[in-house]
């Protein structure tokens, strides 16, 4: 199945994934997002107490590193979730090349969103592609940067896997899903469109 700038002939709305009004969804990427955040701070702990690369050297802590750290931290956040939505605005653009792209902010979350419809595949590479590019460019930073660096970098790779949650949880459900189908991604709520059995 093809991704499509207009829902094909006999496709018909069935179920789809929204967090706003779905509850239990909610709960279950809440619950990933836990897991996620507890297992990306256990291996940094345990990176930080193994590795020569980030042990910390006896130094005492200036003010001024602390302070540059967490402005590191605040403004390395609000550009990850910037750049998270362009790279999902990119994708479903690489898809479908003259979609319309919508972008926002909730009080929950920031969101893009296409009039596209989308086959499963080319669905799940635009949702994960934001973690994967994060993954990586955060991976070389702490292989790169010097050690006192480490935990502020982490923190952003923390702040990507456990921001991900939603896409993780999705990128489940399609996957388990043995449906052909297309997504409408409107960036509240992804609807599933199956073609009507004749």
């Amino acid at each position: 199945m093809k991704s499509t700038l207009s829902l094909p002939e006999g496709f018909v709305k069935t179920d789809g994934i929204n967090l706003e009004s779905n509850k239990k969804q909610l709960l279950v990427v809440a619950i990933i997002q836990l897991v996620v955040i507890a297992l990306t701070v256990a291996m940094g702990v345990l990176l930080s107490k193994s590795s020569p690369m980030v042990q910390y050297d006896g130094e005492s802590l200036l003010v001024g590193d602390l302070i540059a750290k967490i402005v590191v931290i605040i403004l390395g956040s609000v550009a990850y979730v910037i750049c998270h939505e362009l790279i999902h605005g990119l994708f479903f653009k690489i898809f479908v090349p003259k979609c319309k792209l919508n972008f926002g902010v909730s009080f929950k979350y920031a969101y893009c969103g296409s009039n596209a419809y989308y086959a499963k595949i080319p669905y799940v590479v635009i949702g994960l592609a934001p973690v994967v590019v994060f993954f990586v460019v955060f991976l070389l930073l702490n292989l790169l940067l010097l050690k006192d660096w480490f935990w502020p970098i982490y923190c952003l790779q923390i702040f990507n896997l456990a921001g991900a949650s939603g896409d993780f949880f999705v990128t489940a459900k399609l996957l388990s899903d043995k449906r052909e189908f297309l997504l409408l991604d409107n960036g509240f709520s992804i609807a599933f469109f199956v073609k009507k059995e004749r």
